[in-house]
């Protein structure tokens, strides 16, 4: 969704610090070209899971400012084809993390599929 803005509230996590884990959740709402969504998302907050034997090693079990998990939406307004499509996806974000919180720039990968329902 390039050129999309996002509005994200309802915040929450179990820890204060970015630099210990914890869990992350959020009401968002996307708005881009015609198109709104609005849904949930949620996931753990400095958990290194792409690492050895399974992975290649690229994480630490114990990796600081990143954020990862599943994002879902429902498309509110949009061509008719999409109005009630869900988008389903997961993320992976990485900020800058220290004793205070994260702050500064967030980056990071979305993918995701739109489901349409049958019918």
């Amino acid at each position: 969704m390039a050129g999309c803005s996002r509005r994200t509230s309802r915040r929450r996590s179990s820890t204060a610090a970015a630099t210990t884990r914890g869990f992350h959740a959020a009401t968002f709402q996307w708005k881009g070209a015609g198109v709104i969504a609005t849904g949930t998302l949620s996931g753990v907050t400095n958990a290194g899971v792409h690492r050895e034997p399974f992975f290649r090693e690229c994480q630490r079990c114990d990796e600081h400012g990143v954020m990862e998990g599943r994002l879902c939406a429902q498309i509110r307004r949009a061509p008719r084809e999409l109005v009630g499509c869900n988008i389903i996806g997961v993320y992976l974000l990485r900020f800058d993390a220290n004793p205070k919180g994260g702050q500064g720039d967030v980056q990071g990968t979305f993918e995701g599929v739109i489901v349409s329902p049958c019918g």
